[in-house]
C-alpha cells in the first residue's frame, strides 16, 4: 500500500502500510511478524510499537544474539571452523527434534504462529544453554573438548532454526546458513532427514569455514523515521516574526527546563576509562552481567551491569568503557559491584559509552 494508505492509517486507524514496514525493518522481519502475530484467516492486534518490540526481542536479542554468540566464540577460540564432537547434548537434541515436529505440524495445518513459536522456543533454549554451559569459562580453564562440544551444539541449534525459517525469512535465514558453511539446498535435505527420524543437531560438516559478519538483525532503538513520522503532531503555525531589536537580535534558542547542578556537583564524579577483561552472566540475576574491568589499579574491579538483554558477554571483552569510579560499592544479589559503567539510550540501552584511551585515564 502506498500513497493514500498513509493518510488512511492515520485518520481511520485500521490500515497497515506494509511498504513502510518492509522499507524500515526489512521484508523478512515483516513476513515473520505478520505470520506469527496474526493467526491465518483471523483478526489480530497490530501496532508499530509492538512490531518494534517483537523485532528487538525475537530477532535481535534472541535469534540474532544466538547466531552472533555461536559464530564469534567459535571464531575466536576454535579457529572459525565447525568443531568436532562425539555426540550432541541429549536434552538440546530432544528439544530440536520436538521443534522440527511442531514446526512441520504447524505449517501443515496452516497454524503459522504455532510453527514459529516452536522455532523461537528452541532459539531461547539455545541462549539458555550458552549461559548454563558458560563456554568462556571452559575456554579460560583450557577444557577444549568440552568447549568444542558446546559450541558445536550451539551452531547446530542455529542450523535447525535457519533451515526451518527459510520459508518465512529466505534472505536472512539463507544468510545464516551460509555463515554456518551450508546452503538452502542442504537445509531442505536436513529437514527431510529429520522428519524421517534422523537426529537433529548433527548436520554441519566438521571443519567447514564459518563467517561471523555483521549482526543478522541490528537492534533498533526507535521506529524508522518514515514510520515515526506517522505519529508526529501536525506542525504549529509559524509565529509572526518579532521586529529586530537590540534585545533579541541573534539571541540563542532557550534551553530546556532541567534540574541544574553546579560545577562542584559534577566535580564529585570520578570518571575513569576501563577495559573489560572478563564478562559473564550473573549467577543470581537474569538481567545482569558481571565484568572484570581494568581501571589501571592494583587489581581489576568487579562491576555488575543490567545489560544482559543487549550484549552477549563475549562481545564486551576487550572493549573500553567509561566507569563512575567513585560510586560507593554495593552487593547486587550476592556479587559485589565496584563502580558503574556509563551507557547510552533511553528506556533501552543502545550502546556503552567508550573512549579511545588507556585504562585509568580520567574522563573530564
Amino acid at each position: 500500500m502506498s500513497g493514500d494508505g498513509q493518510k488512511m492509517s492515520k485518520s481511520v486507524g485500521n490500515v497497515i502500510d506494509v511498504d513502510l514496514l518492509a522499507d524500515g525493518f526489512g521484508v523478512d522481519p515483516t513476513r515473520a511478524f505478520l505470520l506469527r502475530e496474526i493467526r491465518f484467516s483471523a483478526d489480530g492486534q497490530f501496532s508499530y510499537k509492538g512490531f518494534l518490540e517483537r523485532y528487538n526481542a525475537d530477532l535481535a536479542n534472541d535469534l540474532g544474539n544466538l547466531a552472533h554468540r555461536a559464530l564469534t566464540m567459535t571464531d575466536k577460540w576454535l579457529g572459525g571452523v565447525v568443531p568436532e564432537r562425539a555426540a550432541p547434548d541429549a536434552q538440546l537434541a530432544e528439544r530440536a527434534a520436538r521443534t522440527v515436529e511442531a514446526f512441520s505440524a504447524g505449517f501443515e495445518a496452516l497454524q503459522f504462529k504455532e510453527a514459529l513459536d516452536a522455532v523461537f522456543d528452541l532459539v531461547r533454549a539455545g541462549n539458555k544453554y550458552v549461559d548454563t554451559k558458560a563456554p568462556w569459562g571452559l575456554n579460560k580453564a583450557g577444557k577444549r573438548d568440552e568447549l568444542q562440544a558446546v559450541m558445536r551444539d550451539v551452531l547446530e541449534a542455529c542450523a535447525v532454526a535457519g533451515a526451518l525459517l527459510l520459508p518465512v525469512m529466505p534472505e536472512r535465514a539463507g544468510e545464516l546458513l551460509r555463515r554456518l558453511g551450508a546452503d538452502e539446498g542442504a537445509a531442505r535435505g536436513w529437514i527431510a532427514a529429520w522428519l524421517s527420524g534422523e537426529r537433529a543437531l548433527d548436520v554441519l560438516a566438521p571443519g567447514a569455514a564459518l563467517q561471523v559478519g555483521d549482526p543478522l538483525f541490528p537492534r533498533m532503538s526507535d521506529l524508522p523515521p518514515a514510520i515515526a513520522a506517522l505519529f508526529a503532531p501536525p506542525p504549529e503555525p509559524a509565529a509572526p516574526e518579532a521586529p529586530m531589536s537590540e534585545t533579541n537580535e541573534g539571541a540563542p534558542a532557550p534551553l530546556p527546563e532541567l534540574e541544574w547542578i553546579e560545577y562542584a556537583d559534577f566535580a564529585k564524579l570520578l570518571l575513569k576509562v576501563g577495559k573489560v577483561l572478563e564478562a559473564g552472566p550473573h549467577p543470581n540475576a537474569d538481567k545482569l552481567l558481571v565484568m572484570k574491568v581494568d581501571l589501571g589499579e592494583a587489581r581489576p574491579r568487579t562491576i555488575c551491569a543490567g545489560i544482559k538483554a543487549v550484549f552477549a558477554p563475549e562481545t564486551l571483552v576487550g572493549r573500553n568503557v567509561v566507569v563512575v569510579a567513585n560510586l560507593k560499592p554495593r552487593v547486587l544479589r550476592g556479587v559485589p559491584s565496584e563502580g558503574m559503567i556509563l551507557a547510552a539510550g533511553g528506556e533501552t540501552v543502545v550502546d556503552l559509552v567508550s573512549v579511545d584511551a588507556k585504562p585509568g585515564d580520567t574522563v573530564r
